[in-house]
């Protein structure tokens, strides 16, 4: 039998633990952490994979942010580590070297999860991977992240949204980087749609697609933003421009729309939740 005020202890619980996950978008910071995943055996300090594994990190970060493609793919031997680090085609080398660093110092803090020999951290900006087992060219979907917001959108933004994100998933899907943005500003009675798909770039065009369609899918519908990401990929869609906007990486605004906001508008009534699943596929 349940102890007296035993619902009104568990919907504190609850009410706590919501209060600790919501947060608004001037809260989110794009070189932290958003998909985090630490599996694998444990290493020490005094090991030699964690020498190895300081090194490799070293070479990842300094030589990314240096490639025409912001990709530094790398395997050290003797213990053999495996090494990913990706920027998103749009931001600077500083923006690029900020994150990777945020993102190493994460690794070995792993939040929580202790010194996992395989490791993965996808930021907003850049995403850094590494592990005894190799995860080349192979698609990982079992960590899904999004953030849940609670203002509802219109069936016409509605539509809009999902004309705009096939478009974004498929020019992703074909791009060598692996990267797309697009505008939709097509309305006079509606914000403009900013959209953005990206997949680790050495995912082949059909799983690039894959994973953009599963994180469309998982994004509750019918809301005003949207944001989610596996480890292989994001997909995101905002009001505001979050994203530089050069001219090879997205077409240019069409004759009379108005020119995108500066940054993200003030929050609306409500928040998000940082929601994290782990998949059965």
């Amino acid at each position: 039998m349940w102890p007296p005020n035993s619902h009104l202890f568990l919907f504190s619980l609850l009410t706590f633990i919501l209060s600790i996950t919501v947060q608004t978008y001037s809260q989110v910071d794009q070189d932290n952490p958003f998909v985090a995943d630490c599996h694998g055996e444990n290493f020490t300090l005094s090991d030699p994979y964690d020498s190895n594994l300081r090194l490799l990190l070293n070479e990842l970060i300094a030589s990314t942010p240096k490639s025409p493609s912001f990709f530094f793919f790398n395997i050290s031997t003797s213990p053999q580590i495996f090494g990913l680090a990706q920027c998103r085609p749009d931001v600077t080398s500083a923006v690029c070297s900020a994150c990777l660093n945020n993102s190493a110092v994460a690794s070995f803090n792993n939040k929580g999860c202790g010194l996992k020999k395989s490791f993965a951290n996808r930021a907003g900006h850049c995403l850094l991977r590494y592990s005894d087992q190799t995860f080349y060219n192979r698609l990982e979907e079992k960590l899904f992240v999004y953030y849940l917001h609670t203002q509802n959108a219109s069936a016409s933004f509605n539509r809009r949204v999902n004309i705009l994100m096939k478009s974004v998933m498929a020019s992703a899907a074909a791009a060598v980087l692996k990267f797309a943005v697009r505008v939709a500003n097509d309305s006079v009675d509606e914000p403009n749609i900013y959209g953005m798909g990206w997949c680790s770039m050495e995912l082949s065009s059909n799983d690039c697609a894959q994973c953009l369609s599963n994180v469309l899918d998982g994004i509750p519908a019918g809301k005003n933003w949207g944001n989610g990401a596996f480890v292989s990929c994001h997909l995101r869609f905002e009001t505001y421009q979050f994203y530089s906007n050069p001219p090879l990486l997205a077409p240019p605004p069409e004759a009379g729309a108005p020119p995108p906001e500066a940054g993200a508008p003030t929050p609306q009534a409500g928040g998000e939740c940082l929601i994290s699943e782990y998949l059965n596929l």
